[in-house]
């Protein structure tokens, strides 16, 4: 195509057609200007091409997260509801002076189990460190997925807090000999050894202050795996209108 348009220059020179030539000339300047347009037309309809894709993509990402988060949340909710009715049980049968000392710490531990919620934040973190927050076009939804992921942090770092607590009432007593965590079968303490330390039964005196603490730790676990109960289905409150918006922009 270029040898075909240099010959008819060339013809148009060698035929002394001056202003034909000036006409061709300018009109293959046209030309070239009119497909230097088109490319950079298709490369912007390219690039604007792969940046929705792009879009689409940290959407079906991020939906991706609600979901681990969602299934994360409802099993984190399971358990504390299991530990409110292990603690129900306890006071019950330490009231009811049944179960050994061992078996009541042992049951204390599994009470006090807390588990942190963790949230699924690779996507929005990728967003916001990667610069391509743009991406996002809807502002509306942008502004919604900050707001939603900020409160996010908050409640988790309530459910931090929450551990925290479980895990100082574990150790935090006046003399966790005279308690007797040394009792548990898993330190395999012998005979010998146990004979040497502190052995009170204190689970069969109701005014001993190891019996109140006892309950007191209890009911402590029960109000902390409620206020954790609340703090999930909050966030699934939060997450639902979410991540009915992440479904439609994924399958665009």
């Amino acid at each position: 195509m270029i040898k075909f348009f240099r010959k008819i220059r060339y013809d148009l020179m060698g035929k002394n057609k001056t202003g034909k030539y000036f006409k061709y000339a300018i009109g293959e300047i046209v030309l070239v200007v009119i497909g230097i347009l088109v490319a950079l037309q298709l490369n912007n309809w390219n690039a604007e091409r792969l940046e929705r894709k792009t879009e689409t993509d940290y959407y079906c990402q991020l939906l991706i997260d609600f979901e681990l988060d969602k299934v994360e949340l409802l099993e984190l909710t399971e358990a504390s509801k299991q530990r409110v009715e292990l603690s129900k049980e306890l006071l019950l049968d330490l009231d009811a002076q049944t179960k050994t000392k061992e078996e009541l710490l042992e049951s204390l531990l599994n009470a006090l189990r807390s588990d942190s919620f963790i949230p699924s934040k690779s996507t929005i973190t990728d967003l916001t460190s990667s610069g391509r927050l743009s991406l996002i076009r809807d502002k509306s939804l942008k502004k919604k997925l900050f707001k939603y992921y900020e409160d996010l942090d908050n409640k988790a770092e309530i459910t931090r807090s929450n551990r925290d607590i479980n895990s100082d009432n574990i150790i935090k007593w006046d003399n966790i000999l005279e308690f007797g965590w040394q009792e548990f079968s898993v330190f395999e303490l012998n005979e010998s050894i146990l004979q040497t330390l502190p052995n009170l039964d204190w689970h069969l005196d109701k005014n001993n202050h190891y019996y109140i603490r006892y309950q007191e730790v209890l009911i402590i676990s029960i109000g902390i795996n409620w206020r954790e109960q609340q703090v999930y289905h909050s966030i699934l409150n939060d997450m639902a209108p979410l991540g009915d918006k992440l479904k439609l922009a994924c399958s665009i």
